[in-house]
């Protein structure tokens, strides 16, 4: 069982993006390491532009996606599979349903929701101001 622990000021980490075999098969990109953040108010996980650019995954299907300030509007999903904290080990990969959408985060290319969250246990450490991840 993998643990880790992070601020719980900003909890992000490191994660390793790459698209299935089929996706490379049809022009899709090399895998990349980014920085993610833990979003608990995402339903979806969530990937930037310039990473789906890069990563130039194959559209999975669509989802219902409610943009700040604005009207539910349709948009792509994609298949994305993603390894957290791909140097230590024991790692987990996850195969998950993403969408693009820019983190307003700097430094952030990834927005981990709960189609992730729920697959882990998550413990928030109030008086020593951590989240532990595990799984």
């Amino acid at each position: 069982m993998a643990i880790h622990t992070l601020s719980a000021l900003l909890p992000t980490f490191q994660v390793e993006l790459r698209v299935p075999p089929a996706s490379i098969a049809h022009g899709g990109g090399h895998p990349m390491t980014r920085i993610a953040l833990v979003d608990t108010g995402s339903t979806i996980t969530a990937i930037s532009p310039a990473v789906k650019g890069a990563l130039n995954p194959s559209p999975l299907g669509k989802a219902l996606y409610h943009p700040r300030g604005q009207n539910p509007i349709w948009i792509d999903t994609y298949l994305v599979i993603l390894e957290i904290e791909p140097h230590t080990h024991p790692s987990r990969t996850f195969a998950l349903e993403v969408i693009e959408e820019q983190p307003v985060t700097p430094g952030v290319d990834v927005l981990l929701g709960h189609n992730l969250l729920g697959r882990v246990v998550m413990v928030w450490d109030g008086p020593r101001d951590r989240l532990i991840l595990t799984y």
